[in-house]
């Protein structure tokens, strides 16, 4: 009898142990899938915003080459009529703008408003983007960052010259005036606008396929 007892409750301790190593192994599978369904859900989430940034990066340059093809003929403008200023001895730095402003400045600017218009929501999107990866988090987050930022720096560009077409009244003599005037004839320069946009999209599309890589990989 003592025997069986002891039997029992031999049987009775490998039950336990049984049932708790059975616990154990459930509580470790469920932490684990815990944790695969969290890096599903994450990812799914990276992969969500990736889709979406590439898509609006992608209208935006699109939006941005008609843009671009009206800075030009506002140049061409500014050139020409530089041109005659300086046959008739007007040697004013800003005579060809100046003359270009007051015959067709209005007229340059209507030519650029409607694509700006289109250009604003899109660069508001980017923009909200640009807020939402930084709370998601992605690794070398600043190189997505810099890239987004040389993408939406042309638009800006045109429409601080747009600004300046629509205002024929301005006083070219006055320094402030003239110290703005020098940072737009500088800054907005459709040849380099074009390498800013193509060189900020190519590096942004390279920061989404690295993330991609990364997220799915």
């Amino acid at each position: 009898m003592i025997e069986w007892g002891c039997a029992i409750t031999w049987l009775s301790e490998i039950g336990t142990l049984v049932a708790g190593v059975s616990t154990a192994v459930l509580a470790g599978v469920a932490f684990y899938g815990l944790r695969s369904w969290r890096h599903q859900e994450k990812t799914k989430i990276k992969t969500k915003f990736l889709d979406e940034l590439t898509d609006v990066a992608y209208e935006y340059r699109d939006a941005m080459s008609p843009l671009v093809a009206a800075l030009k003929a506002s140049e061409i403008g500014v050139r020409v009529h530089s041109e005659e200023e300086s046959r008739k001895g007007n040697t004013h730095e800003f005579a060809g703008l100046k003359k270009h402003v007051q015959e067709h400045g209005t007229d340059s600017a209507k030519l650029m408003d409607p694509y700006l218009e289109k250009i604003r929501p899109l660069k508001a999107r980017l923009n909200s983007l640009s807020i939402k990866g930084q709370v998601i988090g992605f690794p070398i987050y600043p190189e997505g960052q810099n890239a987004l930022d040389k993408l939406l720096l042309p638009s800006s560009q045109i429409e601080a010259y747009s600004v300046v077409l629509k205002n024929p009244s301005w006083n070219y003599d006055n320094t402030s005036v003239q110290q703005t005037l020098r940072k737009v004839r500088d800054n907005v320069v459709s040849e380099s606008i074009e390498r800013n946009l193509d060189s900020g999209y190519s590096s942004l599309l390279e920061f989404v396929k690295q993330q991609y890589e990364r997220s799915l990989g």
